[in-house]
């Protein structure tokens, strides 16, 4: 990471008393309504579809730390592998 996402970073989630968990809340209740939902429709196979989301959007994150925050961001490098991890997590293929 960069300098100017270290402080970013330190500003967000240390200064101003919110931690990670916190700023993801909602994301992570909407993808594991989403996830509920595959689940139930027969198109996502995971056992734990809280603990799936959860996964999912956590290994995205560190994906998109590594490869969007360096000096030359890499974008092809992160859709790829979002595309490729995705279907693995959830058990599915994208259409």
């Amino acid at each position: 990471m960069t300098s100017v996402t270290n402080a970013a970073n330190h500003v967000l989630f240390h200064e101003a008393g919110v931690s990670e968990e916190d700023a993801f809340r909602h994301g992570r209740t909407l993808v594991t309504e989403l996830v509920t939902a595959g689940v139930e429709a027969g198109t996502v196979h995971v056992v734990d579809p809280e603990l799936a989301a959860r996964a999912l959007l956590d290994a995205i994150h560190g994906l998109l730390v590594a490869t969007m925050h360096p000096e030359r961001p890499q974008r092809r490098r992160f859709d790829r592998a979002v595309r490729e991890l995705v279907p693995r997590v959830l058990g599915t293929t994208l259409s």
